[in-house]
């Protein structure tokens, strides 16, 4: 139904093992690079504050907002 209490610069990445090759094809900072990486051998939900894990986290999350499995409570920002 969606996710709730967690707003930006927090975010939801729903099963990120399924859904790696669509985060390799996503346009990221360098320094953000890395986390994509290791989020490859999870599943389910992973939680991500994007302030803490980018320098860039405006860029990055105007690269990945649209994304089907990147949520946040209400994904405007």
């Amino acid at each position: 139904d969606g996710i709730k209490g967690i707003a930006y610069p927090n975010i939801v990445v729903i099963d990120p093992k399924e859904n790696h090759s669509k985060w390799e094809k996503t346009e990221a900072p360098d320094d953000f690079k890395d986390l994509v990486w290791s989020s490859k051998k999870d599943s389910g939900l992973v939680i991500i504050n994007l302030e803490e894990h980018t320098s860039q986290p405006k860029e990055l999350w105007n690269a990945i907002k649209n994304l089907d499995f990147v949520q946040t409570a209400n994904n405007i920002v």
